[in-house]
């Protein structure tokens, strides 16, 4: 089947009484529409100002999509959402806030929207008519309203053989079209199936150091928080909260189970406990505990507030709308740090998504930082990847996964996308000591090193208490340690704990 997505930006100066909605596609986006005579004029309209009122809606045509579509509303908060929904398309309209108390959020049935008060996003899950009516509600709306579809997030059951597909250039036929993978977010570490760099039985890490050095000894602390400049450092994370975003937590966990300060699960009919075992080894490595009795210890920042939220299920799957809750449940709890383990495979040429950018924007107004996976998609030396979605957004961290002796991780993707898509930072991400289910256990990915900075984050943010939101993602740039790597591959550098 033909599979094609696109945005619709729309927007219309109603004070100006022009009744004739503009509505703003890139050439990015106007590439995705599906191309026939009708809809080529259409674009041609569009681009020179004089588009008719009859907008398209955005179709679920995309594989992998969910049917329903997310739709971000710039100004006017609760009311103007509202508005917009109820007024003709007859949409019935929730409020995540008022559900904070509530044991879950509702997935929004049919003709129904979840309103995101928090971050200004809806989940809406209309009908065809009502689809159809809401985007040209949109293009008459006062302020610009931006439109993609919802996609189902999976964990990667088998790499996608990337030897097969070519870079797009706008105005061609995509051989892929963009977000058609089904495989749209999971735990990265799914992805690395480079058998030298697979657990080793006994603890045996001195294998995977560059030829010449010595090994490394992990007898108090992991090799990962050698790297960053744990040991010895005064600061802890303490009073910094940090939001893990992931499977959950093993909330029985020997270590680990203590350390939850406040959880939720955002997957219906599933609890917060991990099943899968990739939140609790990513929560373990930013915040793990510390003590007399932990060897080797393996948390960056021990100290700080643990928050775990499930959006990805037991089986690793989820959506859009669940990832857009936790996030705006780490708003509300007031978390400084939020780390996302998870994305999508983008191809080269591929722009970011739009929503996901203003929602990384709106959290830095209100002091915090999502730091996000690079992605495991690349086979060095032959074959760099893109940084995935949501990471190769411009303000949303992107973190790649280095090795013991400091050289990139074979799977870590690269900083080849322009228009955003760059890598900003690198941390520890091959044979990665952390908490599991009932234990712990050594992992590899890009899902290993986000943890990693959102570690050291916490521990930035407790040494000065002005690096929030925007400050903070500039500080741990500028106080990375340089490496003899390219910016494409590691950013500014390795993470780097302050002094």
């Amino acid at each position: 089947m033909d599979t094609r997505c696109f945005f619709l930006l729309a927007s219309q100066n109603q004070h100006a009484g022009n009744s004739n909605a503009r509505v703003h596609l890139s050439s990015e986006q106007a590439h995705l529409i599906p191309r026939s005579d009708t809809m080529a004029q259409r674009k041609r309209s569009r681009a020179s100002g004089n588009a008719s009122n009859e907008m398209e809606a955005p179709q679920p045509t995309v594989r992998g999509a969910t049917g329903r579509f997310l739709m971000l509303v710039e100004d006017g908060g609760r009311e103007a959402a509202k508005r917009l929904m109820r007024a003709g398309a007859g949409l019935e309209l929730a409020v995540a806030s008022d559900f904070a108390e509530a044991d879950t959020i509702p997935d929004p049935g049919l003709g129904q929207a979840m309103y995101f008060d928090e971050i200004g996003v809806a989940v809406v899950n209309a009908p065809p008519d009502q689809s159809r009516f809401l985007a040209t509600r949109a293009a008459a709306a006062e302020t610009p309203t931006l439109i993609e579809p919802e996609r189902y997030v999976h964990v990667l059951e088998a790499a996608l053989d990337y030897d097969t597909l070519t870079p797009y250039d706008v105005g061609t036929e995509s051989p892929v079209v963009f977000g058609a993978s089904p495989d749209y977010a999971r735990g990265w570490f799914d992805g690395v199936n480079d058998a030298r760099l697979r657990t080793m039985p006994g603890g045996q890490i001195g294998e995977l150091v560059q030829p010449g050095t010595a090994a490394i000894n992990e007898r108090d602390f992991t090799w990962g928080l050698q790297a960053v400049g744990v040991p010895g450092n005064r600061f802890t994370g303490r009073g910094i909260r940090i939001a893990i975003l992931d499977t959950g937590i093993d909330l029985i966990h020997p270590e680990m189970g203590r350390r939850v300060a406040g959880s939720r699960s955002f997957v219906p009919n599933e609890t917060v406990q991990d099943v899968n075992g990739h939140g609790t080894h990513t929560a373990g490595t930013a915040a793990g505990p510390a003590g007399a009795n932990l060897r080797p210890r393996y948390g960056v920042a021990p100290n700080s507030e643990l928050f775990v939220g499930k959006v990805l299920s037991n089986a690793g799957s989820g959506t859009d709308g669940w990832i857009l809750a936790g996030i705006q449940w780490a708003i509300q709890n007031q978390c400084v740090i939020v780390s996302m383990s998870l994305g999508a495979r983008t191809q080269v040429g591929e722009p970011f998504s739009q929503i996901y950018e203003r929602v990384a924007q709106r959290a830095f107004t209100r002091g915090m930082l999502i730091v996000a996976a690079s992605g495991n998609d690349s086979a060095r030396p032959t074959s760099i990847r893109p940084v995935a979605r949501p990471a190769n957004c411009p303000s949303i961290m992107a973190v790649a996964a280095v090795g013991m002796g400091l050289e990139i991780a074979p799977f870590s993707n690269g900083g080849i996308n322009p228009n955003g898509g760059a890598v900003d930072i690198a941390a520890p991400g091959i044979n990665v000591l952390s908490s599991s289910p009932g234990g712990s256990e050594r992992l590899n990915g890009t899902s290993m090193a986000t943890p990693h900075v959102a570690g050291v984050a916490a521990i930035f943010a407790e040494s000065n208490a002005s690096l929030r939101g925007r400050a903070l993602f500039d500080a741990i740039t500028r106080g990375s340690r340089r490496l003899p790597l390219p910016p494409r591959d590691a950013g500014a550098g390795l993470v780097r704990c302050p002094r």
